[in-house]
């Protein structure tokens, strides 16, 4: 009797977790069809109510790729829903309807993303897809199936549905961030010890490197009448703030901060240090060479990433020199 009871109440736990993914793909389609039917603007308002997620809502099935290049927006894998309402209130001048019809919840374990870490993302307990068949008429003609992504209610993208035996591959790029660890060492005849650590935030790169000297030899040697001479001596180091841009295989970085020496003093009387902050700067070139070479791009982990950078010292020629070195980069997927 317990086990007939714990498995209806299972049951009844999924009939109601699919009526909720069917309950809010329903309500999208039907309040867009009454939208382009009736102009009614709270019916647009429900549209962007539904959509309301974590995340802006990606629009990539053939209606939106094939409608929105031809009303002036750029070619694309995908539209944020802002752009594809606006491209159909265009539209709607022109007499174009909305239809959605063919309900029907898909087992999220049916779902296959690009890559592993996608398909994770797609199967987690939060995630809800429903496929549905839509009808444009009027000026714009079209009949497509589509899978509705929702995750904890809200609707995350709307995608071509085409099934391949028991699966559906969607893809997720658009809703999984790429990002990008590094760690690197380098070596200049000035600074036998430089270390970078930086991160990527789409195509922009940013980090932190210092660099350590451990020669005591001087720098410099200035002449005074007061002094004896003073001089620039002991273990200098400098640290950079590195801006640049991040491509998948290369980036450019110029690194911008200061060099730190120490002024020493001497006299006949008496001697004393000063430390000086002085401007430095850092052009740099990386190339990223994923290991093992050869895989898919979307399926890359690691790679190995030779680099050559020049620094440059304007008011120190004796400190301007070329390095070279070797990092290791790390990507992963965020969402």
């Amino acid at each position: 009797m317990k086990k007939i009871t714990c498995l209806l109440f299972l049951t009844l736990l999924w009939v109601n977790i699919c009526a909720q993914g069917l309950t809010s793909a329903r309500e999208y389609g039907e309040n867009l069809s009454r939208w382009t039917a009736t102009d009614d603007v709270r019916y647009l308002h429900s549209v962007e109510r539904i959509c309301e997620g974590k995340k802006s809502t990606r629009i990539a099935d053939e209606i939106a790729l094939s409608m929105l290049p031809r009303y002036g927006y750029p070619r694309n894998v995908s539209y944020q829903l802002n752009s594809y309402l606006n491209c159909i209130e265009k539209a709607m001048s022109r007499g174009i309807k909305f239809e959605f019809s063919d309900y029907s919840v898909v087992d999220r374990h049916d779902i296959e993303g690009t890559t592993a870490q996608e398909t994770k993302y797609a199967r987690e307990a939060d995630k809800e897809y429903v496929s549905c068949r839509v009808s444009v008429k009027g000026a714009e003609t079209y009949d497509v199936y589509d899978l509705i992504c929702m995750r904890d209610g809200k609707i995350t993208k709307v995608s071509p549905y085409v099934r391949r035996g028991n699966k559906v591959k969607v893809d997720f790029s658009d809703l999984v961030s790429e990002h990008t660890i590094a760690v690197s060492y380098g070596y200049s005849s000035r600074y036998p010890l430089n270390v970078a650590l930086s991160t990527n935030i789409y195509f922009f790169n940013i980090g932190v490197e210092y660099g350590q000297n451990f020669s005591k030899e001087p720098l410099s040697t200035v002449k005074h009448t007061n002094f004896a001479n003073s001089e620039i001596s002991g273990k200098y180091y400098y640290l950079l703030a590195t801006p640049g841009v991040y491509l998948r295989y290369a980036s450019i970085d110029c690194g911008l901060g200061c060099v730190f020496t120490k002024y020493k003093y001497e006299s006949v009387y008496s001697s004393y240090d000063e430390k000086k902050c002085t401007f430095m700067m850092k052009p740099k070139v990386s190339f990223h060479i994923p290991i093992p070479f050869g895989n898919s791009p979307r399926d890359e982990k690691i790679y190995i990433s030779p680099y050559a950078g020049y620094q440059y010292v304007p008011k120190y020629e004796k400190l301007n020199c070329w390095e070279v070195g070797l990092g290791v980069r790390i990507r992963f997927e965020t969402y």
